[in-house]
């Protein structure tokens, strides 16, 4: 099984399944309500010239539940690409930034 997005960016190799090298299975992750419950991962790892794909990531984030509890799970993760907790890479990364300012 593939690391889901550390450094190649790849989706796990079965949707729904939890790569446990990469950071502790957060409680949310079995929660049926999530918004990327049932899509397919590889949604969530648009190439970066695909901006339509990435606002369709973006959106499906933006109306789930447990967004902000995923997003902060996910910042503290460097080596996490793809769009997570309604943030890309990027965003994910000034977030961190920001923080270690204050």
């Amino acid at each position: 099984m593939s690391r889901v997005g550390i450094r190649t960016g790849a989706p796990p190799a079965q949707p729904g399944t939890w790569p446990l090298n990469l950071a502790p299975r957060p409680d949310f992750f079995d929660d049926p309500d999530r918004a990327c419950n049932g899509q397919p991962p590889e949604l969530f790892f648009p190439t970066k010239d695909d901006g339509k794909a990435l606002h369709a990531a973006l959106a499906i984030c933006r109306r789930c539940p447990v967004m902000a509890a995923c997003r902060e799970w996910a910042v503290p993760i460097s080596d996490l690409y793809g769009v997570v907790g309604g943030t890309t890479f990027k965003e994910r990364k000034r977030i961190r930034a920001a923080r270690a300012e204050q």
